[in-house]
């Protein structure tokens, strides 16, 4: 992240740039990543197969389930 004319801004790193703590960072979400996809049925697969990170896929997952379980109970489906 850079802070150019007041407002931040995401600067991807190549990777060659990573340092340590980044290799690290990235083996886990590709780990996470891992471990969501396999656990994941096709259509749910399908909704978070485009995240950036497991974390991003883990919120979109959870949100899924929740509207699911809502339409099994006869809820509303707002999240």
């Amino acid at each position: 992240m850079a802070i150019t004319a007041g407002a931040p801004q995401w600067i991807e790193k190549t990777k060659m740039e990573y340092t340590e703590e980044d290799k690290k960072k990235d083996n886990l979400d590709n780990v996470a990543k891992d471990i969501l996809y396999k656990t994941l049925d096709n259509d749910m697969f399908s909704k978070i197969k485009t995240c950036a990170t497991a974390k991003r896929s883990g919120k979109i997952s959870r949100k899924s389930v929740k509207a699911t379980m809502r339409q099994a109970d006869g809820c509303p489906t707002e999240l």
